[in-house]
């Protein structure tokens, strides 16, 4: 087993940690605003503050979320920059809870502390919510619960309350706190107030439940009740086994199927030999609770997409399960002799700051997509014309670009022009765009135009002033359209 035998690292866990963060992430703190930002920038901007009274136009009750946003806007007058580093030292902050949540709750010792919160923060699944504006609803909410644990395992139960009605607030997930907190009562046999725990808790759920009634109109809001409350056990098994292929083979990073074997095999192999003294030993306990923890952490989540087996889109939903992830993983590498678990340890950082930095690049990539978009649209003649854009940027490798604030940028930019959008396209270059079936490359994945399709884009010549599609990083005109033979 791991002992602590480095003295400097006795003294500097917050130093190494914080060094892992910012090296990891602030170079890329130079990412501008993406999709949904816009729709909320245009609603500041317009609104202010008043946005309060209509819900932040949002169709979810997360009020707290939108209140620190606004707060960030005001503070560092739309820098995305400022922004992102807060977003950035926000993820460190949570990474230092883990790590004294680990020390006390799990009685980790100082070593396998650090390496479950070195996992937290280089874990290549976490840059969405970190490096993305409308994500940072889940950095509170992960935040104001592990404080809120903290709090119940020291028996402050008036600040487990506040940082419960904190985490709600911020992000619907935080209404797991109870079933986390039954789990850490199991796991440690405390010896709590239960009347008044369990009184207060159900206050809490259901004082917040009627507010949000009476701002939403109704109890679940967000996408509706055809999904929030579709728990089929196809559907609850599909996410559970999808979510486990996500973390425990990194699927994403794989070319093939049997990459993806190959890399889960490694995974099971490290994290073997501590199941299997568990089993020995008959401490079924820790096995089990962590079960109970990794499965609740995806219960708010387990109807929506999952696109993040194979692509970065929706990493935030994994945000939360990634916590007992990387305390397995923690516990796993440590469980080996003192120098094998360094030397895995060492390869698991190199490996994982690889995998995280290179999924930056994306995000940073998708940044310079969608500011030169927009900034090759807003330069032309656009005013008082009707528009029709042929291919929008979606997602470059899976990172939203422009599924939404196409018309809300151009209105931030007082451009007063009717723009409609025929198909939104996925970019596998910063420089694509349109890809005709004539060229020589074809990206299987990007929208292609036929030369029929071509001659009914004619057809709407009459409706719009102006038909455009983006190539090669510049607009074009759809007139204009030739084949070529490269």
């Amino acid at each position: 087993m791991m002992d602590i035998s480095f003295n400097s690292l006795k003294k500097n866990p917050y130093l190494i940690l914080s060094l892992a963060c910012i090296l990891c992430y602030v170079p890329f703190s130079t990412i501008g605003y993406l999709s949904d930002d816009f729709i909320f920038l245009s609603y500041y901007n317009i609104e202010g503050w008043n946005m309060i009274f209509s819900n932040f136009h949002d169709a979810f009750f997360i009020p707290l979320t939108h209140i620190v946003q606004l707060i960030l806007l005001e503070i560092f007058n739309q820098h995305s920059f400022y922004i992102h580093l807060f977003q950035i030292f926000l993820h460190l902050f949570i990474a230092l809870q883990l790590y004294h949540l680990t020390s006390t709750v799990l009685k980790f010792d100082l070593l396998k502390s650090l390496l479950a919160s070195l996992f937290f923060i280089l874990l290549p699944f976490q840059a969405e919510c970190i490096l993305w504006f409308s994500s940072i609803g889940y950095q509170c909410c992960l935040l104001f619960t592990l404080l809120a644990i903290k709090c119940f395992y020291k028996e402050q139960l008036i600040m487990y309350i506040i940082f419960m009605v904190l985490a709600i607030h911020c992000k619907e997930i935080g209404y797991i706190i109870p079933l986390l907190t039954i789990g850490v009562y199991f796991l440690n046999n405390k010896n709590i107030n239960l009347k008044f725990w369990i009184g207060s808790t159900i206050l809490v759920i259901a004082s917040s439940l009627l507010f949000r009634y009476m701002v939403l109109g109704e109890i679940l809001g967000g996408y509706g009740a055809n999904t929030h409350l579709n728990f089929e056990p196809q559907t609850i098994i599909k996410v559970i086994a999808g979510y486990i292929i996500k973390f425990f083979s990194f699927s994403r990073f794989a070319l093939s199927e049997e990459q993806i074997l190959l890399q889960f095999l490694i995974v099971l192999l490290l994290i073997s030999p501590l199941l299997i003294s568990k089993i020995k030993a008959k401490k079924y306990k820790p096995i089990l609770l962590w079960i109970f923890f990794f499965v609740v952490c995806l219960l708010p989540v387990i109807n929506l997409e999952i696109t993040s087996i194979k692509s970065i889109q929706s990493d935030r939903y994994g945000y939360f399960a990634s916590v007992p992830v990387v305390i397995l993983f923690a516990s796993a590498i440590s469980h080996f002799k003192q120098n094998i678990s360094y030397l895995i340890s060492t390869a698991a950082l190199l490996t994982l700051t690889i995998l995280t930095t290179y999924d930056n690049f994306k995000w940073n990539n998708a940044s310079q997509l969608c500011e030169n978009y927009l900034s090759k649209l807003t330069a032309l003649d656009l005013s008082s014309k009707t528009i029709l854009l042929l291919n929008v940027p979606d997602n470059y490798k899976g990172v939203y670009v422009l599924r939404n604030g196409v018309n809300e940028h151009l209105k931030s930019k007082s451009i007063n022009t009717e723009i409609s959008i025929k198909k939104y396209q996925t970019f596998f270059q910063k420089d694509g765009g349109l890809v005709l079936k004539d060229l020589k490359y074809h990206d299987y994945h990007a929208e292609t135009y036929t030369e029929n399709s071509i001659q009914k884009i004619g057809n709407y010549q009459n409706e719009f002033d102006l038909i455009l599609y983006f190539k090669n990083g510049n607009f074009y005109e759809a007139d204009k359209l030739t084949f070529v033979n490269d």
